[in-house]
């Protein structure tokens, strides 16, 4: 054998190892966290500390999700639907979510650390 077992799992060279892995899989899951928003035509703008995501309302029962990360080049969306259709939405600004509602399908926004969820 070329290395000995004392060399290889050494508890220095684990404890190095453990840390490199902790601060690569800590910066890989940090959330975005939401700073502002606005209503915009048929659509809502979320302003993050990492880009911006837009939900469009193509019609009442569905939203395009686009996400553009700062400094990024981001390819154009492929949404399902190909017309749009003027959409009334409903948005509840609250302390934690943001809500954004067609009276048919809902999305719900948590601030910190931002993540969505839509419902029927």
């Amino acid at each position: 054998m070329y290395f000995s077992k004392q060399a290889i799992f050494s508890t220095r060279a684990l404890k190095t190892v453990s840390l490199f892995v902790f601060v690569v899989f800590s910066y890989l899951t940090q959330a975005a966290e939401y700073q502002s928003n606005r209503l915009e035509g048929n659509g809502l703008v979320v302003l993050t500390d990492q880009g911006k995501v837009t939900l469009t309302a193509y019609s009442a029962q569905a939203f395009e999700v686009f996400y553009q990360p700062t400094n990024t080049k981001q390819l154009p969306s492929f949404a399902l639907v190909e017309s749009q259709h003027s959409v009334d939405l409903d948005l509840k600004n609250t302390l934690n979510t943001l809500e954004l509602s067609t009276g048919e399908l809902k999305a719900v926004i948590d601030k910190s650390p931002l993540k969505m969820a839509m419902f029927l």
